[in-house]
């Protein structure tokens, strides 16, 4: 077993070595062959080292293994090692600094700790225990918060005066180390009923608190390229580190939040704010938010397996020339629960002060299923709601995609300069753009199929965009036999007309990010549920 494990590893090795050059570094962590920097052939005797004595000699300066050669802190040599050591000569970055200790674990004596000022080193919230968020705690740069699994963090509804909202925002250069697991998630919620708190039969609501700020490095189409945090008080984002890490986050939920601030000015569940590709997010679920549940400023972040329900305002929110990917993505909206005004599954704009502002908007969606409020018994008064709004300039690229049951439209384009990204005119006689707009999706049980806003002069209208897509195999009027009646499982029975109706991501983007499928939707037709049992939809 040692020596298979020894030749995955060296496989590994052999590819970066092939395409990464050494990269400096700081003192001696890492040099383990003493020529000064950290390269692939640091990380092959680190290797070595980690799955078989006996180590090579003279390591390290001499001094062992030991001594510099530990690079994720935890004080043995071991694989986990030799992935941090890989990971940086190819550029990436590690959630902890190299050779840095383990961050502190934070105790929670009687099972909470409150959390009440802002964190300026690096920590650890353990399993077991629940911390308690009272006002805007920030995460400062060149720290990274560690939450293991099954953590739960609470946020006051009615923080300590004079703040007058909770919630957790990591700065620029700081990191998150989120891992939970599907049987044992990381869960953000109200600190309204919860009995340890004292606050049973208090029900939570949206908007209770705050949410998730995440604030990152990478490129935004905003002047200057740097940008200012929506909701909060010069706190910045951007730059242009395309490949920037801001961490690792896995099976979380975040609920009940998305803080409204002032007029057009609110927080969300989760804001993305110049998140870069190489950070890891998946398995994230947004549940009864005030606001948004996923927004993007900028950045070019790649997630996988999103869930977003019962948000007040949009649900897939994307703005300020965002480049990433999604795949496996659901949004399920509740008539009780969204905004009459305009309450969208996606929501997309590139810039809304300059609508050619550059990077233009621009990410990638694969699997998604997107469910409105037909199927939903009406509220007192009509809600306007679309599938996918794409407005203000933005391009982007769809695929295997469910449009299901929005009482305003499926699809609406508004703005010529957002035409101008899916076709070319005039009016009448328009030709596709060949690298933008929708892919083998079905388009079912909505008050119209495509309709245009701001759309003037010659520029190729929703509804000719829309036909034009027909025989990419975008169709209306076939049923996709998803349940859009509830959030619980949205899983279309094998014998559904989207088995076998997909085309794979990973050719049709040239990203090989995508995992290859066949269907449309976000899941496999009578194949298992990925949201449970680590996605939930409670009521209060």
């Amino acid at each position: 077993m040692r020596h298979f494990s020894k030749g995955i590893i060296a496989g590994a090795a052999a590819a970066f070595l092939a395409a990464a050059t050494p990269a400096a570094h700081a003192a001696t962590c890492g040099d383990l062959n003493g020529d000064g920097g950290l390269s692939v052939a640091d990380c092959t005797l680190l290797l070595d080292v980690a799955v078989g004595p006996p180590d090579p000699a003279n390591l390290c300066g001499g001094s062992g293994a030991a001594q510099c050669g530990d690079l994720n802190g935890d004080a043995a040599i071991n694989t986990a090692d030799v992935s941090a050591c890989l990971l940086t000569v190819s550029g990436g970055e590690t959630v902890n600094p190299l050779c840095a200790p383990q961050p502190v674990q934070i105790a929670c004596p009687g099972g909470v700790k409150d959390i009440t000022g802002d964190i300026n080193s690096s920590q650890t919230w353990i399993t077991g225990c629940t911390y308690r968020i009272d006002r805007l705690i920030k995460v400062a740069g060149g720290v990274t918060l560690g939450i293991q699994a099954g953590v739960k963090v609470v946020a006051k509804k009615v923080p300590t005066p004079p703040a007058t909202v909770s919630a957790l925002i990591f700065l620029r250069d700081s990191k998150f180390n989120m891992t939970g697991t599907s049987a044992n998630r990381i869960l953000f919620t109200s600190d309204q009923n919860e009995a340890a708190l004292g606050t049973a039969g208090n029900p939570k609501g949206k908007g209770d608190w705050g949410g998730l700020v995440l604030n990152g490095r990478a490129p935004v189409n905003v002047p200057g390229g740097e940008g200012l945090s929506e909701g909060l008080d010069s706190v910045p984002f951007g730059g242009n580190e395309s490949n920037d890490s801001s961490g690792v986050m896995q099976f979380v939920q975040v609920e009940f939040a998305g803080k409204v601030v002032g007029l057009d000015n609110e927080l969300n569940l989760i804001t993305h704010n110049a998140i870069g590709q190489g950070s890891v997010m998946d398995h994230l679920a947004a549940h009864t938010g005030l606001d948004d549940a996923f927004e993007w400023f900028g950045g070019n972040v790649k997630e996988r397996f999103l869930v977003a329900s019962s948000a007040g305002d949009d649900n897939l929110d994307w703005q300020l020339g965002y480049t990433g990917a999604v795949q496996f993505a659901t949004v399920w909206q509740d008539i009780n629960q969204v905004e009459t005004g305009g309450s969208n599954a996606i929501e997309a704009d590139n810039n809304e002060n300059n609508f050619n502002a550059t990077p233009i908007s621009n990410p990638k969606m694969c699997n998604i299923t997107l469910c409105g409020t037909a199927d939903q018994p009406l509220a007192a008064q009509p809600v306007n709601q679309f599938g996918l709004l794409l407005r203000r300039g933005t391009s982007g690229r769809v695929a295997n995609a469910i449009v299901e049951g929005f009482r305003q439209g499926a699809v609406r384009i508004q703005h010529n300069e957002t035409s101008a990204q899916f076709a070319t005119g005039p009016t009448g006689s328009c030709t596709l753009n060949p690298s933008t707009g929708m892919w083998n999706s079905r388009v079912f049980n909505n008050a119209s199929d495509a309709s245009s806003a701001n759309i003037t002069g010659s520029f190729c209208t929703a509804s000719e965009i829309f036909a034009a897509w027909g025989p990419r195999g975008v169709q209306s009027g076939i049923d996709p036999q998803v349940d859009c009646s509830s959030p619980a499982n949205l899983v279309p029975p094998g014998a559904s007309p989207v088995a076998g109706a997909g085309t794979d991501c990973s050719t049709l983007f040239g990203d090989a990010f995508f995992q290859t499928t066949n269907y449309i939707g976000a899941f496999v037709p009578g194949g298992a549920n990925w949201s449970q049992p680590w996605a939930t939809y409670p009521a209060n």
